[in-house]
């Protein structure tokens, strides 16, 4: 008689939800990375021109809709890790040529991705929210994270509704040997 052996299966994790621009470029490097660097094997993968832009900068509406999205994964699905990503050269923002030079894209892409971030975790207070930011370094995609440690710390917002703090940080401790490698390059 054959024995059947069971497979202890994993505790599955809830899956992530994954915002990035529609630019197709960068989709596949971006699901790539996601799956091989982060870990993440479920995600709900979201996109939009200019990725966080729509949620910063659009109209009330769009803003609502892209929420709405999102807190549907969120209660339905148990979404409770965001990934943001931004790209070098992103025409939701006027290209590359609209800022001048690299590192001053690099920056403005860093201070929206962590604006996205902040307003998300304002919005779902258990949400953990990753950002990175691609940019193509001669025929490969490069992810950098972006920090966004100085964001997650203490929610404004939650501090003037309770009077108290709460110390919210990016779930980098488990990825940490991925952080570290996640200045590594996605070539196709």
């Amino acid at each position: 008689m054959k024995r059947i052996r069971q497979r202890r299966s994993e505790p599955k994790m809830p899956p992530a939800w994954v915002l990035c621009c529609v630019d197709s470029r960068y989709i596949q490097p971006t699901q790539q990375f996601v799956k091989q660097q982060l870990g993440a094997r479920r995600y709900f993968l979201k996109t939009d021109a200019g990725g966080s832009r729509a949620l910063l900068h659009g109209h009330p509406a769009v803003r609502a809709w892209v929420l709405r999205n999102l807190r549907l994964v969120y209660q339905q699905r148990g979404v409770r890790r965001v990934i943001l990503f931004h790209h070098q050269d992103c025409l939701a923002y006027g290209g590359s040529a609209a800022f001048g030079n690299q590192s001053r894209e690099t920056r403005v892409h860093t201070q929206e991705l962590k604006k996205a971030a902040q307003l998300l975790q304002t919005t779902l207070r258990d949400v953990t929210v990753q950002t990175f930011y691609a940019s193509r370094e001669q025929r490969r995609i490069r992810f950098r994270p972006c920090n966004v440690q100085q964001v997650a710390g203490v929610s404004a917002a939650h501090t003037r509704r309770t009077g108290r703090s709460t110390r919210r940080t990016q779930n980098v401790g488990r990825n940490e040997t991925a952080g570290q490698r996640l200045g590594q390059t996605v070539g196709f």
